[in-house]
């Protein structure tokens, strides 16, 4: 059976979400953030101790993206996965390796400089600098789209949840 550690408010959300959205059957163990402080011997269950970890079996996903193309592909079909065999293949694998490779880092640089850091360490210029910097890349990624991409719209979710905008407050 699939066992899924989860902490609100993190990646996990994005394997918790496929799971549901596949109807899969799971376990989920819910911790306090962050595990590897407050969630006793995490690290063994994932030395890197960040979240999520999915068991599959023997098999140990730390990566909230790759968890869900894995189970969109092993545990597919599924609509929410595009398939080798389709047209817009390449383009929903591109965005979504791009979700965490191009896009995290701006993002992380927002939401530590807006809301994790003490009020006192918080730098809203740098948070406002990076916001817009993460906005121009996910525009120009939008543009490399051909339209056939996106439709119909459901078939982007896997990508579009690795490279969701951030919000400064």
């Amino acid at each position: 059976m699939i066992k899924l550690y989860h902490c609100a408010a993190a990646r996990s959300f994005r394997a918790l979400w496929a799971l549901e959205e596949m109807r899969l059957p799971y376990e989920l163990v819910l911790m306090p953030f962050p595990p590897r402080a407050r969630f006793p011997d995490y690290k063994t269950l994932n030395p890197l101790g960040t979240v999520p970890v999915l068991f599959d079996g023997e098999h140990r996903m730390t990566e909230s993206a790759a968890i869900c193309h894995y189970l969109g592909v092993k545990y597919g079909p599924t609509d929410l996965v595009v398939s080798p065999q389709e047209d817009a293949f390449a383009e929903y694998l591109n965005f979504l390796h791009m979700g965490e490779a191009t896009l995290t880092f701006p993002q992380t640089i927002v939401l530590r400089y807006t809301r994790l850091e003490p009020p006192e360490r918080r730098v809203p210029q740098a948070a406002e600098d990076y916001r817009i910097w993460f906005l121009a890349r996910l525009k120009a990624a939008a543009k490399s789209f051909p339209s056939r991409a996106c439709s119909p719209a459901r078939r982007y979710q896997r990508a579009a949840r690795s490279g969701s905008p951030p919000r400064a407050k």
